[in-house]
Formats: structure tokens, sequence, C-alpha cells
């Protein structure tokens, strides 16, 4: 009959995997005896064992006074058991006590059982797989949270970028317009003076319509410009709109002696003109006036 813890380990070790024929192996190194080993083999997967040799000869029976006798094994003292590294189970021995094969004549001696241990492959395969996934999942979540940080710190530090940038734009630009406003603030009075001239300079060549008056035949006026002329030819002004302005006066000493010294420079004259005429009678030069010629009076004599 076969030993049922035999069996009992065997069937254990079929059910992680491991093959008759590694078992076997395992046993046989341990110094089980075959025949046993087929038995067991036979029994724990219900159909015929891996070919096994011979059976052995049945134990003898020795009687010695006073000792009850047990069947005896085959001699496995001499095989030196090895550990399989196919189980990490802990293969627990027969329960009967195993005996080594003693001279005839003598008590046989108690052997101590050999455990026997077969890796558990698959569990150390799942447990390896589990931490390997463990770390992964925690390295993703690393790079996850420090993309996300980067992400956040650049957006920050674009959008301060951008403040900032946008204020010193609005700052130089509000100080561009403020020099371009004082520019033209300081332009304003000689625009205001040319505008003058240039109405001035149109009287000199129409006559304005004052609706619900009558129109005045001279006005007031003052011309600046080049002057030229004198001797027989009366004398002109030439403006810096190319407008030549012809003193009518010419023939006055007073005014040829304001005027003659002058000619070939630069002059500023005030006088009157009629509208729509290049006339124009001359009362000052360069700030001083002209006097008119005042006529010798005569007293009437007186009668006796």
């Amino acid at each position: 009959m076969a030993n049922q813890q035999l069996v009992d380990y065997i069937k254990q070790q079929l059910q992680v995997g491991v093959t008759q024929e590694a078992i076997k192996n395992a046993l046989i190194e341990s110094g089980w005896a075959e025949v046993d080993i087929a038995g067991a083999m036979s029994v724990a997967t219900g159909g015929p064992a891996l070919a096994s040799a011979p059976a052995s000869t049945p134990p003898k029976t020795i009687s010695i006074p006073g000792l009850t006798s047990a069947p005896s094994l085959p001699d496995v003292s001499g095989v030196k058991p090895k550990i399989p590294a196919i189980t990490s189970d802990i293969f627990q021995s027969k329960a009967e006590p195993v005996f080594k094969s003693a001279s005839p004549g003598m008590a046989t001696q108690p052997v101590t059982p050999i455990s026997i241990g077969v890796p558990m492959v698959k569990k150390e395969k799942s447990s390896k797989s589990v931490w390997v996934l463990t770390i992964l999942l925690g390295v993703l979540v690393v790079v996850l949270l420090g993309g996300m940080f980067y992400l956040f710190s650049q957006n920050k530090k674009l959008s301060e970028d951008l403040i900032v940038g946008g204020t010193t734009e609005l700052l130089r630009r509000i100080d561009s317009l403020t020099a371009d406003k004082n520019n033209l603030t300081s332009q304003l009075p000689l625009l205001t003076s040319e505008k003058d001239e240039l109405l001035k300079a149109i009287d000199f060549f129409a006559t304005p319509i004052v609706v619900g008056t009558s129109t005045p035949k001279e006005t007031n006026a003052s011309v600046r410009g080049a002057l030229s002329g004198g001797g027989k030819n009366p004398y002109v002004i030439t403006t810096k709109y190319r407008v030549e302005i012809i003193v009518k006066n010419s023939k006055d000493s007073k005014v040829i002696a304001l005027l003659d010294p002058l000619v070939g420079t630069a002059v500023e004259v005030d006088g009157t003109h009629a509208y729509a005429s290049r006339e124009f009678t001359v009362t000052s030069v360069n700030g001083a006036k002209v006097e008119p010629e005042t006529m010798a009076t005569s007293t009437p004599p007186k009668t006796p």
C-alpha cells in the first residue's frame, strides 16, 4: 500500500506545476525507493505511474527478544540527500519511522526524515510583478505632478511678463504722446502766425464778402519780406509765399529815407491797402513810423 504522506506530497507538487519526472528525481535523490515512489505516483495521479525499477525484495522480518518487529526499508544511509531548486514547500516525512537495515540479530535504528523544498515560482513572480507595477505607477504620478507644476510656473511667469511688458509699452507710448503734444504746443504760435499771414496775403488778391454789412474799401495789414527796388523804380517787398507787394508811396521822401538803406534785407512794414490790390501804403518800417509831410500854412493879412 502506498504511503499516504508521500501521495499527498506528490499531489501538492503536481498542483503547483512540477512535472512527475522532477518529483521522482527529487525523491530518489532524497533516498526514497523507486517502488514506493511509483506506487504513490500511481495513487496521486489516478493512473499509471512513470516507469520504475523492478519491485524491491520484500523486507525480511527480524525477531529480537523483547523488540517488536517492523518492516525494514531499503538501506539509504549511504545516500546524501540533495535539496532541489524546484520547490519551496517543506515536505514532511512519512508518519511511519524509517529504519536502516541492520545486521542479523541487531535492532534497526530510526532515520531522521529529510525535508524537500520546491519554490513557489508563480507566487514569487506575481509578487514581483505587483512591486514593479507599483513603482511604475509611482514614477508616472511624480512625472505628471512635475509636469503640472512646470506648466503652472511657466503660465504664471508668462502672465507676469505680459503685465510688465504691457505696462512698460503703455508708459512708453504715454511719454511719446506727451512729447508730441509739447512739440505741437510749441509750434502753435508759429502756425497761428502763418495762418494770419496767409489770410492777409489773400486780401491782396480777393475781396471778402461780409453778409449784412458793406465791405470796406481798405484794410490795415503787416507785410514781411525781402525789400528790393528803389531809385526810379518803386520799392517791392517779396513775401515768403512769393507774393510781390508794391510800395504805393515809394516817392515819399520820408519813406525813401527809411527804406533805401534797407534794400536787399528783410523788412517788416505796416500800412494799408485796398482789397484785391497789391499796392501797399507804408505807414511804418520795422516799427519806425513814417511821418506825413506837413504842408506850410500862410496867415491871411490883416485888414487895416
